[in-house]
């Protein structure tokens, strides 16, 4: 992959990273209520779109300690709701986060999407 794809990947991840943030810690009465219904499965979509970042702005990360990165981080993003008036810490939303970060490296480390411009 080129330099100006990973630098766009990682311009991308830090967007992307700020706006998941904004999402986790945010009021719920803010958030669009079609989102409560689908709540375990967005915490998923958005850490497996920031592995892919992750992984597209650091090609030769090793995926084992990216993934746990990536874990600690929905952790400490729940752990950070705590802080807030109307968010709790959910173990659930946590196992979402980490698993969606398993799935988004899974299909970022298989490469078949990186190699097709080869």
């Amino acid at each position: 992959m080129s330099t100006l794809l990973s630098d766009v990947a990682l311009v991308l991840l830090c967007l992307g990273a700020l706006v998941v943030l904004w999402g986790l810690l945010s009021p719920v009465k803010r958030l669009p209520t079609w989102s409560h219904k689908h709540d375990k499965l967005l915490h998923a979509v958005a850490f497996a779109v920031l592995a892919v970042l992750a992984y597209a702005s650091w090609p030769g990360i090793h995926l084992v300690g990216l993934w746990l990165a990536l874990s600690l981080a929905g952790l400490a993003s729940e752990g950070l709701q705590q802080l807030t008036p109307e968010r709790r810490f959910c173990w659930r939303d946590a196992a979402a986060n980490a698993a969606g970060a398993a799935v988004g490296l899974g299909l970022a480390g298989g490469g078949w999407w990186m190699s097709q411009g080869q």
